[in-house]
């Protein structure tokens, strides 16, 4: 077993790295699903990843798609001590098999081609060579030893179906507790034939089964049944209310139910129990500790919670960054329509620099329908809850202090509040849907907090197209300036308020539509919009991308038209993102523009948007989802992507850094014989000057950083590699003010 315990931490710490640094996960690990020990190790399976406590040092690590997985959406953990394996299965019914240092993914599950429903892997038992898998649609047997299916059967009576919720191996026969009673048949060649497998307890939905010495002992809930006659008869074993998990543990039963675990012997007698305040998925019991996998609080051991640190729930919606700490709202209406709402019990997410807090509903005046919150950016104590159905709440020091809706406010009735942010003077800017304005229906409307809590409320019912109201996350430039982009069919309303948001009478509202001479959009379901660092107007609907040149003069002629950017490949032009949904589009220091969508993932693009410099999907990244609700970008270039199954980062090269140097790192420093790729000069002021020179002061390259990084693929200015040797870097400002210096080091 010693040795066994350090293989599994070698390979731990070897997986904790082993993808790019450049990928970070933001997920929970507090639902505790399943949980394995080996020796000293403790595993515990969550949604979206695996942690491991150590009992020896207490160190917790944890493996996720940013470092090493391939899915998220665990449903499925095991452990096979004769090839020394961890198997997780997601409920898409792929594995990824975890063995020798190496992580190997199985996606080739044999599946009839007719069959289109669920794939996902209920429950893993493994024994010997074999790994069972129960499924929504069956149980398929997969060989360790060989990697590869056996074989596949599908628990199918006409078109129904069967799910099998847990199986185990007896005496070479596979028991399986399905939603239409127990099945076991003979691991063999006629497996597959469904009409060979011997049912007992017809009609009875059975969720668990496990084996101990001789017995079986399954439970349809809240009801336990023993076999001592490799299942032909089950006898009734009392009842256990709210039985989440069953686990075999070597002489002895655990039952799991949602607030207590007990231990039984093998003749089902009650040896002990232990009674616990959270709720729990699944336990464990070994040398006289009972451990808790708990649904809200991670491992409960010794009255201890042990969880790496992350945000309470992975449901997320929108992030806000400022002053180094995060804010996530697990949002309050349906993604599907974006319209109705959709209520959760999970309050809202904060990363205070040090560590995640929070902020449970009850706290909240249970409030269920968070869409944003947003710190004051005078005073991060002080931050606003945007709810879509109870209006605007303030908090102070993590303490509710107060509720702005339509009797103490201009927020109007149906107080259906969707996104906003501070202007430059302080003033709270929000958007709210819904508006029921009076004898005009329902609208899409701005209010506005000011600094001294007064309140201003904006309507834009002049620019509606649809007499229904929609409206998402407003872009608030430093002109007075508010960007509503209004889906279900009312376009892109501009309002501006000339920074007095008091004194509407010099305020205009302006209408971007589909209709030539005020807007050509390919649609007037506007999901999105941003302003660069040009000042040109991106627009993200759901059939693509346009954007606006001089948008505030445009805007102000009465007659304008945005414009498709086309990209030219093979001498053929090529409209970016067409007919694409887009959520949101963020611009980095280098005014480059990473673009969320609805089913597609992450666009990344160059200034002007013809070169795309990058894509990340869930196939090829660590995304959790292709479905992008938000993306903010740090201040050390760390771009985060907000998705309803969680929130990953990418720490880019692009910096906001302005015209001060910072840390100017090179890399790799020094060149290796072999390399070929580009070296990185990161930390320089926005838009530097960069030359290379050798030590004899021989000028051999120059560029410029956009965004405080600078490119240098090695090469001289003939395009030939330079010779071994130490170059130095010489930076100055774009103004000529500021200077630094770094060396390179290049060993051919």
């Amino acid at each position: 077993m010693k040795r066994l315990f350090f293989l599994f931490l070698q390979i731990f710490t070897i997986l904790s790295y082993s993808q790019s640094s450049r990928w970070k996960d933001y997920f929970s690990y507090f639902n505790v699903k399943n949980i394995q020990k080996v020796d000293n190790l403790i595993f515990c399976a969550t949604e979206n990843g695996l942690f491991s406590y150590n009992e020896s040092n207490g160190e917790l690590k944890k493996i996720s798609k940013a470092n090493g997985l391939h899915e998220v959406s665990i449903s499925a953990f095991a452990y096979n001590p004769s090839s020394k394996s961890i198997i997780i299965g997601y409920s898409n019914g792929k594995l990824d098999i975890i063995k020798q240092d190496k992580i190997h993914l199985i996606v080739d599950i044999p599946l009839d081609q007719n069959y289109q429903g669920s794939k996902q892997i209920n429950h893993i038992y493994t024994e010997g060579d074999y790994a069972v898998l129960s499924m929504d649609f069956g149980i398929a047997l997969f060989n360790l030893k060989k990697f590869e299916f056996k074989e596949t059967c599908y628990f199918k009576q006409g078109l129904n179906y069967y799910k099998v919720n847990k199986s185990v191996i007896f005496n070479n026969k596979i028991y399986a507790a399905s939603n239409y009673g127990i099945y076991s048949h003979t691991i063999d060649n006629l497996l597959p034939n469904f009409s060979a497998w011997n049912l007992s307890n017809k009609g009875t939905n059975y969720n668990q089964i496990v084996k101990n010495n001789s017995i079986l002992v399954a439970s349809s809930y809240n009801t336990l049944y023993k076999s001592e006659d490799e299942g032909l008869s089950w006898e009734n074993q009392g009842n256990y209310p709210n039985l989440n998990d069953i686990v075999s543990i070597d002489n002895s039963i655990l039952l799991v139910q949602k607030n207590k675990m007990v231990l039984l012997d093998n003749t089902l007698n009650v040896l002990k129990f232990k009674e616990f305040s959270d709720n729990l998925n699944t336990g464990f019991y070994s040398h006289d500790i009972f451990y808790g996998g708990t649904q809200s609080k991670g491992l409960y051991l010794d009255s201890t919670y042990l969880v790496p640190d992350g945000p309470f729930n992975n449901r997320s919606y929108s992030l806000t960054i400022f002053d180094n700490q995060l804010w996530v709202a697990p949002g309050g209406r349906n993604l599907v329509n974006n319209f109705q709402s959709s209520a959760n019990t999970y309050g809202f997410y904060h990363f205070n620099g040090q560590k995640w807090n929070h902020i449970d509903y009850e706290s909240l005046n249970k409030e269920r329908y968070i869409m944003k919150v947003i710190p004051n950016s005078n005073n991060a104590n002080e931050v606003f809850i945007l709810s879509y159905e109870n209006g605007l709440l303030k908090m102070v020091d993590n303490k509710l202090q107060a509720i702005y809706n339509h009797t103490n406010s201009s927020i109007k009735q149906n107080e259906r509040l969707v996104g906003g942010g501070f202007d430059s003077n302080g003033n709270l800017i929000v958007v709210q849907t819904w508006s029921a304005e009076t004898n005009n229906g329902v609208n899409n409307a701005i209010n506005i907090k000011t600094p001294t809590d007064e309140f201003k409320y904006l309507s834009l019912l002049p620019k509606r197209i649809n007499q229904t109201g929609g409206a998402m996350d407003p872009y608030i430039d430093s002109q007075g300036y508010v960007w509503v982009p209004s889906p279900r069919n009312n376009g892109l309303v501009v309002y501006n308020y000339n920074r007095t948001p008091l004194n509407t009478y010099d305020d205009k509202i302006y209408l971007i539509n589909s209709d030539k001479n005020s807007g050509s959009l390919p649609s007037n379901n506007v999901m999105c919009a941003t302003l660069d660092k040009s000042g040109t107007a991106w627009i993200g609907t759901d059939s693509g991308l346009r954007i606006l040149r001089n948008p505030y003069q445009s805007l102000e002629s009465g007659i304008y038209n945005t414009e498709r950017i086309v990209i030219s490949q093979n001498g053929l032009g090529e409209e970016v993102l067409r007919e694409t949904k887009i959520n949101v589009i963020r611009t980095d220091g280098a005014d480059r523009k990473w673009i969320g969508t609805n089913s597609s993932g992450v666009f990344y693009l160059s200034e002007d948007g013809t070169t795309l410099l990058n894509k990340f999907t869930e196939e090829n990244s660590p995304l959790p989802s292709n479905l992008i609700t938000d993306i903010q970008i740090d201040q050390s270039g760390e771009v985060y992507f907000v998705t309803p199954s969680g929130i990953v980062s990418y720490r880019g090269d692009i910096i906001d850094s302005g015209d001060e140097f910072g840390n100017v790192v090179a890399y790799p420093n020094p060149v290796r014989p072999g390399y070929t790729g580009n070296i990185t000069i990161r930390g320089l002021a926005h838009d530097a000057y960069v030359k290379i020179t050798d030590v004899s002061g021989n000028l051999v390259y120059e560029t410029r950083a956009p965004g405080g990084v600078a490119i240098w693929n090695g090469n001289n200015f003939k395009g030939k590699p330079v010779a071994s040797g130490v170059y130095l870097v010489l930076m100055s400002n774009s103004e000529g003010k500021k200077h630094a210096t770094t060396k390179i080091a290049i060993i051919r």
